[in-house]
């Protein structure tokens, strides 16, 4: 039986190609070596779906919905299926090269027009205008490559594939198409961070968000640059905040606790009563060192929009004592409010060798410093 292949088919088995590059779906924890289109449910161009007769493993189970014996998911959105159980960094980069690809083949956004939520696109960068792309020879070798029987014959790593598609839409980026710096792989955001990190290395401050969906590896790609090139001996904190805890000062005060442990306590000398104050109650390590303060509580009430800026200013002398800080504040969206005061003002101050590194949804962006770098 002839079968026809609609854009929405295109587009998704440029997706598929890539999951096949590099064997990175499971099925009961064994490699799913070989897929093909049978692996897909074309029930219409306007709903194509996975359909998973051999139960493949998710993570995700708010995306399963059940038909029949079957589990199957929208493929609209595959990075929350759970499928790509490799390095998250991969998975991110299966997603955007599969959306891209949706898009390079069809001039449509992976949404559909009205549908979805707008800020899920910052996952693939921006829309992708692809009306100047005509190769489709190159495109045709590109899939042969990736889906090859041969391993030797296929790309080596998934860098590679996105690689040859960028290269394959280049003319459109250099001719001005919105095109332009869309298709960007972990590996760029890798060297965006690394670049940072040598920024405070040379006496530079730096400001960086990572802001995506959850799921997608945010705080997997700054470990994984962590890991690689943050010396042992360098300051580095990290805070996770808490969707269901916000305590106020919270974050602040395990850096405050984290400094002082380094043995920088007289960096707290002239600090207001009311700055002690809290410092005894949001601390462990301040309270032992300063004592429990009081503080009339009128006195505090008076002063506290003076407080986020004067605690701001007493981190920057901690973190100024250290050769190197680097400070992470992941779920930016959850916060508490007066850590957030107080990190404003923090971002605000001149520093030196200094790195922030804000992670969160995209519900965090506006919390992002105007004119700070972002990672999308």
């Amino acid at each position: 039986m002839e079968r026809r292949f609609s854009r929405y088919h295109r587009g998704l088995w440029l997706w598929l190609s890539a999951v096949r590059a590099t064997r990175t779906v499971v099925t009961d924890g064994h490699v799913h070596s070989r897929l093909s289109e049978s692996s897909f449910d074309f029930t219409n161009d306007k709903a194509v779906r996975l359909l998973d007769n051999d139960r493949i493993c998710t993570s995700a189970e708010a995306t399963r919905k059940r038909q029949a014996a079957a589990q199957i998911w929208p493929c609209a959105a595959p990075e929350q299926t759970g499928l790509i159980e490799a390095d998250i960094d991969e998975r991110s980069n299966v997603y955007n090269l599969g959306v891209l690809g949706l898009m390079i083949l069809t001039g449509a956004p992976p949404y559909g027009v009205g549908e979805g939520d707008p800020d899920r696109e910052t996952i693939v960068r921006r829309p992708v205008n692809t009306g100047m792309l005509h190769n489709a020879p190159a495109l045709k070798r590109i899939i042969e490559r990736a889906t090859a029987k041969q391993a030797a014959s296929r790309f080596s790593s998934l860098v590679d594939l996105e690689t040859e598609v960028a290269l394959l839409v280049a003319p459109a980026a250099a001719a001005g198409s919105p095109a332009a710096g869309a298709l960007v792989g972990r590996s760029e955001q890798e060297s965006a961070l690394a670049e940072s990190f040598e920024a405070a290395r040379t006496g530079r401050s730096r400001v960086v968000a990572i802001i995506g969906e959850p799921g997608i590896g945010k705080t997997y790609l700054w470990q994984s640059v962590q890991d690689r090139l943050l010396h042992p001996d360098e300051f580095r904190f990290f805070f996770k905040s808490s969707q269901i805890s916000t305590i106020p000062y919270r974050a602040v005060g395990a850096l405050f606790d984290e400094l002082l442990q380094r043995g920088e306590a007289g960096q707290l000398g002239g600090a207001s009563r009311e700055a002690r104050y809290v410092l005894s109650r949001i601390s462990r390590r301040a309270s032992d060192l300063i004592g429990a303060e009081s503080a009339d509580s009128s006195d505090v009430a008076g002063a506290q929009s003076a407080l986020p800026a004067e605690l701001s200013r007493l981190l920057s002398r901690l973190l100024t004592a250290q050769a190197v800080s680097v400070v992470v504040l992941d779920d930016l969206q959850w916060l508490d409010e007066q850590s957030y005061a107080v990190v404003r003002e923090l971002v605000a101050l001149e520093a030196e060798h200094r790195l922030l590194v804000l992670i969160g949804r995209p519900e965090a962006r506006a919390r992002v410093p105007e004119g700070e770098e972002i990672l999308r």
